[in-house]
């Protein structure tokens, strides 16, 4: 095809890896090192499609963001409505950067509540009590931010990909690799977390039928599933 191969940059990764063995790819002439895990478009891909290294890159770097701006949120002399409209444009961002392809278990949520709570304990200060200064408990955090909570975000999010999937042609590739079944027996074990059983849990828990008929219409869809997956706190349970 006449493209030049750049050796250092190219990496080889087999998904998924059975046999363990990283020694290096040759072809060609061309030797490259093959790998268990490489970073594309900013997103951490790996040999045993674990999400866990992902989740803790997004987090890493949300804290980076976060230490940046930690100045300016403790300030008392920037308003907290500013501070909230930080957190939201250059914070939150950071943190959901491709999080529509995230299947959420108990692990992966505490993770980011808990990363979400520090920010916002950061926002909203200390509270006096009895003469003595204490961190807000998270009900108190919640009361104040009057915001969905980052989980509940998320599920938002999947839910108007899955929409934007399902809409488009049968023979599209992202709505075949998404739909189709992936053919191959299961490992031992308890099964990990599916992307598409986990949506369609939260569509059970909002209550929707048929929902393969309610994502042809837009509108509909984006009322019944993606806004309301913001505000249902049942969610934040499943």
């Amino acid at each position: 095809m006449g493209l030049t191969i750049n050796e250092d940059k190219s990496k080889f990764m087999e998904v998924p890896s059975s046999t363990g063995n990283y020694t290096s790819f040759r072809i060609n002439g061309h030797t490259f090192e093959r790998v268990s895990e490489f970073k594309y478009l900013g997103t951490i891909i790996n040999d045993q499609n674990m999400l866990k290294a992902e989740i803790n890159n997004r987090i890493k770097s949300a804290n980076k963001c976060f230490f940046g701006l930690k100045k300016q949120l403790r300030s008392r002399l920037v308003r907290r409505r500013t501070k909230m409209r930080l957190y939201k444009t250059l914070i939150l961002p950071v943190l959901l950067y491709a999080s529509e392809t995230w299947a959420l278990n108990g692990d992966v949520q505490r993770a980011l509540e808990t990363f979400e709570r520090k920010v916002l304990r950061t926002i909203f200060g200390y509270v006096q009590e009895q003469g003595c200064w204490r961190n807000r408990y998270n009900f108190e955090l919640h009361r104040l931010y009057k915001e969905p909570q980052v989980t509940q975000i998320i599920r938002s999010n999947r839910l108007r990909w899955l929409g934007h999937v399902w809409r488009t042609p049968e023979n599209n590739r992202t709505r075949l690799h998404t739909f189709k079944n992936p053919g191959r027996a299961c490992a031992r074990g308890r099964p990990s977390t599916r992307w598409l059983d986990d949506t369609e849990n939260d569509i059970k828990i909002l209550k929707i039928k048929i929902w393969q008929k309610v994502a042809f219409d837009r509108l509909s869809w984006k009322k019944r599933a993606v806004e309301a997956a913001k505000t249902c706190n049942r969610l934040l349970r499943s």
